[in-house]
């Protein structure tokens, strides 16, 4: 099962979604036949004239990433979680945090890759988000880089902040 939606961020086009299997991701689908378990213990690789590289990223990155999504986009990612692996509390853990570029003849893009798993189960959850490269001139691998880079500089309290509803940030301009 994988369910997708498109957004605009950061003036990119970006394709995000949730997925059972690791083949159904786009960097899945890019390295088939081989498993995350691989593909994670790698700096990169070349299958079939795809060059892929691939980062291990940090929890903080993830949380500052998934801070600077849109919120609704966020609420979708969670719902389309939950009809994927239905779970509740803390029983998903996350077991791959993956940062990656993936080099085609004719195309570049940067994304990242979630893998979280039930802990009773074992059963895998994939959240994917990623985006075209389009400056010809730029590596994508430095790309990535940088903006790996730009996400650990961010401020987590003042993402939680930007994230004010509407409504909120208006009772706020009237309660001074």
């Amino acid at each position: 099962m994988k369910k997708t939606l498109s957004f605009y961020l950061e003036h990119r086009d970006w394709l995000c979604g949730v997925a059972d299997k690791f083949s159904f991701t786009p960097l899945g689908e890019a390295v088939n036949p081989l498993p995350i378990e691989e593909i994670g213990s790698v700096e990169w690789t070349i299958i079939k004239e795809t060059f892929v590289s691939v980062s291990l990223i940090d929890p903080a990155i993830q949380i500052k990433f998934w801070m600077h999504l849109p919120e609704n986009v966020r609420d979708k990612i969670l719902r389309y979680s939950q009809l994927t692996v239905p779970f509740s509390g803390g029983r998903l853990q996350d077991r791959y945090l993956i940062a990656y570029t993936i080099e085609t003849l004719t195309n570049k893009y940067f994304g990242f890759l979630f893998e979280s798993m039930l802990s009773e189960s074992k059963a895998g959850l994939y959240v994917f988000i990623q985006t075209d490269i389009t400056d010809e001139e730029l590596n994508p691998a430095k790309f990535l880089q940088e903006y790996l880079k730009k996400m650990k500089n961010l401020s987590l309290d003042r993402l939680k902040g930007d994230k004010k509803s509407r409504f909120a940030k208006l009772l706020a301009i009237f309660n001074r």
